[in-house]
């Protein structure tokens, strides 16, 4: 049954419906099946968080200038003790300004996208003014390449260690966007990875539970021993040919890199059960473009008569 919630401001036709998703809380739903590399929607962001958020660094090494400056580090005593609390400042003033900025952006929202945002889960028991506005920003943020934002329709998509679609962020226009990574079939939820892909699943666990407070069940989460075990040495062994091919190709080493891309594409299409996604794709094309570059640099060039 579909929620009465306010829709997002996509352009694209309604691919998509607001459900309830067992375990989860809300979720979107297709509406019709949908092909590899489908736009299911694409919005304008209701909150985003600070476009260029200061480093703790940044403010420990301010705070370390300025403490040089009023010879606080004048005496070598307790120099291991002024560093931390300069380490903390910075902190503390980090989370201050970032704290500000998001609730003085939600504060500036027109009244219908303000609705829009207070629809979110701040995991709260009760609201509290300021706390609850910047919990929701955190537990319900996607990526926008910067410090994250709140959309109406991506911010509910669900998280999946092994998902079906992808989210993407155009600078120019400022837009979310989701695509469907592979094929999702009608009714099917939409769900995409709030990490990277290629994370074994012990780092998962610690790492969706340490920032967003849940317990991935997904299916991939959700194998016995001896799968999630092979699953591991998969994408470890993803993350490494991914590192290993932009190395190859720095240097040169461009016949290597295809092999390497080749064995990411069996491992991806494994893993992800599919042999037509995005990534695959991707792999496949890059292929192409290095396999005409090395057949270009191998063809002698004609000489002129």
């Amino acid at each position: 049954m579909m929620l009465m919630s306010e829709r997002s401001d996509s352009s694209v036709p309604e691919l998509w419906e607001v459900r309830v998703a067992p375990g989860c809380g809300r979720g979107l739903f297709a509406t019709r099946d949908l092909d590899v590399g489908e736009v299911i929607l694409h919005e304008v962001p209701l909150v985003r968080g600070p476009c260029a958020p200061v480093s703790p660094t940044a403010w420990v090494l301010l705070s370390v200038l300025l403490g040089y400056g009023g010879h606080w580090f004048d005496s070598e005593s307790h120099w291991a003790l002024k560093v931390l609390i300069a380490c903390l400042v910075g902190r503390v003033f980090t989370y201050c300004l970032d704290f500000a900025i998001v609730i003085g952006k939600v504060i500036l929202l027109e009244q219908s996208r303000k609705r829009q945002f207070y629809t979110f889960d701040s995991g709260l028991p009760t609201y509290l003014p300021g706390l609850s506005e910047y919990r929701i920003f955190l537990r319900n943020s996607v990526s926008d390449e910067g410090n994250g934002c709140v959309c109406a329709g991506a911010s509910m998509i669900n998280h999946s260690c092994c998902p079906n679609a992808v989210f993407s962020w155009t600078e120019s226009c400022a837009q979310h966007e989701v695509r469907a990574l592979r094929k999702i079939s009608k009714g099917e939820q939409i769900a995409a990875s709030y990490i990277g892909l290629w994370i074994p699943f012990s780092q998962r666990k610690r790492e969706l539970k340490r920032s967003l407070g849940f317990t991935c069940l997904c299916a991939a989460c959700s194998h016995d021993t001896g799968e999630r075990e092979a699953s591991d040495r998969r994408r470890i062994r993803a993350a490494q040919l991914e590192s290993s091919v932009q190395s190859k190709l720095d240097s040169g080493d461009s016949a290597t890199a295809v092999l390497e891309l080749q064995s990411l594409c069996n491992i991806v299409q494994e893993e992800l059960h599919s042999s037509d996604n995005l990534i695959i794709s991707e792999i496949r094309a890059a292929i192409l473009d290095l396999k005409a570059d090395i057949a270009s640099r191998k063809t002698p060039s004609k000489r002129k008569r």
